[in-house]
């Protein structure tokens, strides 16, 4: 079961970095929009 519950936990961190990465490019790309004036709310949903 160590095996597994490592997997587990790995595939767990993988998540949360892809998902952290995803927010990242998010975030960027509202503020360049913002910068080109396409959107005056840098937080709205794309």
């Amino acid at each position: 079961m160590a095996v597994l519950g490592e997997t587990i936990q790995g595939l767990v961190i993988q998540e949360f970095i892809h998902d952290h990465a995803r927010q990242e490019t998010h975030i960027g790309t509202a503020v360049i929009q913002n910068t080109l004036g396409g959107r005056s709310d840098p937080n709205t949903r794309l």
